[in-house]
């Protein structure tokens, strides 16, 4: 999809702009709070025999990373619906939102009121740096992955040849894509070569879900001898399970 990665990048911006406006509004509003009376707003501070600074600069922490963290999650979670670059259960989401966390923790830092603060801080800082980037690798990884099997996909409808295939087995993955639920797929064609069988991916309508006895349409290359470089996709003319609209809607978000 052209234009993915400007558009991911525009859009993670603006979430880091609005996690810096939350995070400074929510650490001011319960900076004042605690300064007022920090006994009342943490019971637990005298028995853990914290200072006064030192609340302050763990809650602003806590403050600071989640809001930053939430919305890069929220923002990759959602990224299917904009481009077909990141698969549909990708590690991109739980990096974005250790990396928001790192962000978050970071400003926080900056503004702790105590040199133990700082070094706290960065502790927690190097942690959530640390495991941002593991996750980051696996991510980058995984999109170059999908990239290539996107490009594969559409040189195989573009040249390879469709055919009608039976389903034999159908497991639903419990994801979707947007509200497109997705289905494990296994099912036999005719080919040049021969009788095949092949199992693939399948996006559907929820009401178009595969079923056992039902068809997909299938794409291969060749004389079909290579089963497992096919693509599937939904066949508008299978029988439909009458229950598939209520059973694979997409959960509420």
């Amino acid at each position: 999809m052209h234009g993915w990665k400007a558009l991911t990048v525009l859009l993670t911006l603006v979430a880091a702009c609005y996690g810096a406006f939350t995070w400074a509004l929510s650490s001011l509003l319960l900076v004042a709070l605690i300064m007022s009376d920090p006994s009342a707003m943490l019971p637990g501070a005298q028995f853990l025999s914290l200072s006064e600074p030192m609340i302050v600069a763990w809650a602003c922490m806590l403050i600071g990373g989640m809001p930053v963290g939430m919305l890069f999650q929220g923002i990759a979670h959602y990224s299917s619906w904009w481009t077909d670059r990141l698969p549909d259960m990708s590690d991109a989401p739980d990096a974005a939102a250790l990396v928001g966390g790192a962000l978050g923790v970071l400003v926080a830092t900056v503004d702790a009121p105590t040199p133990l603060g700082w070094a706290l801080g960065a502790v927690v800082f190097m942690i959530f740096a640390f495991l941002a980037i593991r996750m980051l690798r696996r991510a980058v990884a995984e999109t170059r992955e999908q990239a290539e099997e996107v490009a594969r996909i559409d040189d195989l409808r573009a040249s390879g040849t469709r055919v009608r295939a039976d389903v034999e087995h159908v497991h639903f993955l419990h994801t979707w894509h947007g509200e497109l639920p997705l289905f494990e797929v296994r099912a036999s064609y005719d080919t040049p070569s021969g009788r095949r069988t092949a199992s693939g991916r399948v996006l559907s309508i929820p009401a178009g879900a595969p079923v056992v006895g039902g068809t997909v349409q299938l794409w291969f290359l060749g004389n079909g001898a290579d089963s497992d470089n096919i693509d599937m996709g939904e066949d508008p003319q299978s029988i439909r399970d009458p229950d598939a609209a209520t059973t694979y809607e997409a959960p509420p978000t």
